[in-house]
């Protein structure tokens, strides 16, 4: 058998001989990276309040034992984009780098699945219809108390990341859950669901179905219920907001737009832009930008580790619009 090895790290081949029963390894994926330690995620299940199984993977920085920190620390949630990603993503280094980033910095890392993502049968996904903002939120509100009641997560110190559909629910976290969550990092998801919803990607019988319908006044209420861009008096904790010039998939005014009703309002806004990237970045100096910024911002917030920015940001057109630029 060829056997793919995936705990958290860049992933290994191993061949398995049945006869002798003999595991060997043949190569790593990415060999630079093999001399690290990375940390191996544990794996659990939490029962939501209307009665659903959901899976749930936890990273912990070094020192944790037996899959438990010793004392609750500052965590981060994280929440997939789709949100029709699904299983898929846990075991790729896409993902998983960004996970080992946090926990190096001093967090716990909840990479949480729900009700409407894929992977788990039709059933689960058709749970999702209409969902944003309420029963797929409601999982991601479970999963973190459950976090916090198995005393992984410190309660005051807990934030929500995540892209794509991942950024809605970070911001809707804030909006619709405004004191559970210490800060959000929402990164090019959609903010009014409205509007998106008469975008030229939005409108196809998929969305309507499972999102909703904005050619009926009923379906057009329920998305302006659903979007944070209509909940900007709930919002009192500080948010971090980022999207790409040439996205193609979320128009720009969704993030701009959204973050400027934020700063008017007098809240707690940084808007990081980045002119020259698509939808989900695409340069690696974007990443080290993103998280230059971000880290200090969690830093700030849930008090984990950071490095200072130095030059990530003049590495990139990268420019932040509102927020704190005296970064280092």
């Amino acid at each position: 058998w060829l056997l793919m090895r995936q705990d958290g790290g860049p992933g290994a081949y191993y061949l398995f001989d049945r006869d002798s029963r003999q595991l060997t390894r043949l190569l790593g994926l990415m060999p630079s990276l093999r001399r690290y330690a990375w940390r191996v995620p544990g794996n659990y299940s939490v029962i939501t309040r209307d009665g659903y199984e959901l899976p749930v993977q936890v990273y912990l920085p070094a020192g944790a034992s037996h899959g438990r920190p010793e004392q609750p620390l500052p965590t981060v949630v994280y929440v997939h984009g789709g949100p029709w990603e699904g299983l898929s993503h846990w075991e790729e280094w896409t993902y998983r780098r960004h996970f080992q980033l946090l926990a190096n910095r001093g967090y716990a890392v909840i990479n949480a699945e729900f009700r409407g993502s894929t992977g788990r049968g039709k059933s689960m996904v058709d749970l999702g219809d209409g969902a944003w903002g309420q029963e797929m939120h409601f999982d991601i509100v479970d999963i973190t108390r459950w976090a916090v009641e198995q005393d992984i997560a410190d309660k005051t110190r807990l934030a929500i990341w995540g892209w794509s559909y991942g950024g809605y629910a970070a911001a809707a976290a804030l909006a619709f859950s405004p004191n559970l969550f210490r800060c959000g990092l929402a990164m090019y998801g959609p903010m009014d669901l409205e509007r998106y919803a008469q975008s030229p990607f939005a409108q196809n019988s998929l969305w309507q179905k499972r999102v909703g319908d904005v050619s009926t006044s009923k379906g057009r209420a329920a998305l302006r219920q659903q979007s944070p861009a209509h909940r900007i008096a709930a919002i009192q904790r500080p948010l971090l907001l980022t999207i790409g010039g040439r996205d193609g998939r979320i128009p720009l005014s969704q993030i701009a737009g959204f973050a400027d009703r934020l700063y008017r309002a007098g809240k707690p806004v940084t808007y990081l832009y980045f002119p020259e990237e698509t939808h989900d970045y695409q340069q690696a100096e974007s990443w080290t930008a993103f998280w230059a910024v971000a880290e200090r911002f969690l830093h700030r917030h849930l008090g984990g580790r950071h490095e200072p920015v130095g030059t990530a940001l003049r590495n990139t057109n990268a420019s932040i619009i509102y927020g704190d630029t005296a970064l280092d």
